[in-house]
């Protein structure tokens, strides 16, 4: 992970074993990633406020959503922009392009799995709300 971070500001990846860290660190750094934007999923669901006609509950899953797509891109143009530049070696050049994809997927993946259990987890709370949210009204 160490060697990841001096990739972050700015070092140079040169040698297969240089590689090796930054492409764990990449994958690591996501699934931290993901939690995080999950942390601010709940956060932003907890601020809704609740109203009789309950159209709060589209709100919270539309910024559910929102942020489940906003994690991974961002993430992933991080990592064309500024740490692709900083590779040495058309082998891992490829390697790690297809270490962005696959970490594109495992954000995606941690998230809504995440999302899923925290929603059952607290499924009569407001984030209860993002996958188990009743559909009737009541009168």
């Amino acid at each position: 992970m160490e060697k990841y971070l001096d990739f972050f500001l700015g070092g140079i990846v040169k040698g297969k074993s240089n590689a090796d860290a930054l492409f764990s660190g990449t994958y690591v750094l996501g699934v931290v990633l993901a939690i995080v934007m999950l942390l601010i999923a709940v956060l932003i669901a907890k601020m809704i406020y609740s109203v009789p006609d309950r159209s709060d509950i589209s709100k919270r899953k539309r910024w559910f959503w929102i942020l489940s797509g906003v994690a991974p891109v961002l993430f992933s143009l991080y990592n064309y922009l500024f740490i692709r530049a900083n590779i040495i070696g058309s082998p891992n050049i490829v390697n790690f392009d297809k270490t962005i994809s696959k970490s594109f997927i495992l954000m995606i993946a941690v998230y809504i799995i995440l999302g899923v259990v925290v929603s059952f987890v607290f499924k009569k709370g407001k984030v209860g709300d993002w996958f188990f949210a009743s559909r009737k009204f009541k009168q």
